[in-house]
């Protein structure tokens, strides 16, 4: 499992230590208009293969040159097997448990929280500033990484009993809820477990969120296939009662009722590309020469050639008066209904010699 912390110092501003995340991924649902994340917040995600987790608004009593407030962020991934790392029971609990912390905090974020307490208690200012100095650096990152296990095992205080999560069977796998009911954030939990253990899906705190009907939530319902669990936490929000089912994401069905991506043609190999467009050159080149031998389309079949002279007239239709300049057009009966396009007559003669 891999952590990376971000606070800020007394006088340097915020940043991961030592270390910074391959991508800021949360940042999408800053942008899609679901949360805030420099608000206090839970993100939990899982493809089924592996698990990822950001966890802001935890509130230091370390303070900076302004007084103002510091905050803490945590970003957990799971392991990659095929790089060597290690993703085993002790990691989903120990994520599992921090996650539970954090849920307190921010649904009750009008006293000091075990999460700030915990941190700020192997997290002292001078260390902080020392660790952001160094800029990136990998033994910083490692010790704020071992600060962070060990600010939430049991060296720091006694043995902590194992958190009860429901067995029995969620009412929803796609529902939304309020961060201030207790029930909603019970199954919360137990969504969170589910997904550490390898169920495919999302657990969300969605600050811009206050209603089930919001826009926002059927888009996110819609663009996702797996579990949702969504709690709204809008300030001023009136609150949601109850859980609110958000249903599945169905593909669209024609009137005959086939899925459409059933319709779709299968992508054509690489190797068969340049053959095809050879043929379609091809035949487009003989469709021109033909055309040009027929002249305007009356498909008149062409006199033999032969050595000694040949003659070839494009307009048999047409009768050339004797007493015509050269280069003159006779003249196209007015009958014909093709009388208004551009048309034209010619004849060569050449003699062997």
């Amino acid at each position: 499992m891999h952590v990376h912390l971000r606070t800020r110092g007394t006088d340097i501003d915020y940043r991961f230590i030592g270390d910074t995340p391959k991508a800021f991924w949360w940042s999408e649902y800053k942008r899609r208009g679901l949360t805030d994340h420099e608000k206090p917040v839970i993100v939990v995600e899982s493809d089924g293969a592996g698990w990822r987790i950001y966890l802001h608004g935890a509130e230091s009593r370390r303070r900076d040159n302004r007084t103002t407030p510091i905050t803490f962020s945590i970003v957990l991934a799971s392991g990659a097997p095929e790089h060597g790392d290690r993703d085993d029971a002790a990691d989903r609990e120990f994520a599992f448990r921090l996650i539970n912390l954090w849920l307190e905090a921010v649904s009750e974020p009008s006293g000091r929280s075990t999460v700030a307490e915990r941190l700020d208690e192997v997290l002292p200012a001078i260390t902080v500033d020392h660790w952001l100095a160094s800029g990136v650096d990998p033994e910083s990152a490692r010790a704020a990484e071992k600060a962070v296990r060990m600010a939430f095992s049991s060296g720091l205080s006694e043995p902590e009993p194992p958190i009860a999560v429901s067995t029995s069977e969620p009412p929803y796998r796609r529902w939304l809820g309020d961060l201030s009911d207790e029930k909603s954030r019970e199954t919360f939990v137990a969504h969170v477990r589910e997904l550490l253990d390898g169920r495919q899906g999302k657990a969300l705190i969605l600050t811009f969120v206050q209603a089930p009907d919001d826009p926002v939530v059927a888009d996110l319902a819609a663009a996702e296939t797996g579990d949702l669990a969504l709690l709204a936490a809008r300030r001023g929000r009136t609150p949601v009662e109850g859980m609110h089912p958000l249903g599945k994401a169905e593909p669209v069905l024609p009137a005959d009722g086939k899925d459409l991506r059933s319709r779709r043609p299968r992508p054509m190999g690489r190797k068969r590309l340049p053959l095809v467009a050879l043929a379609v050159v091809i035949l487009l080149v003989g469709l021109i020469a033909w055309l040009m031998l027929t002249g305007t389309g009356n498909a008149t079949p062409l006199p033999a050639l032969s050595a000694a002279a040949t003659t070839i007239t494009s307009c048999p239709t047409s009768k050339i008066s004797p007493d015509m300049t050269p280069g003159e057009q006779p003249e196209r009966p007015t009958s014909d209904p093709r009388a208004h396009r551009p048309w034209s007559c010619s004849a060569s003669t050449a003699a062997a010699r």
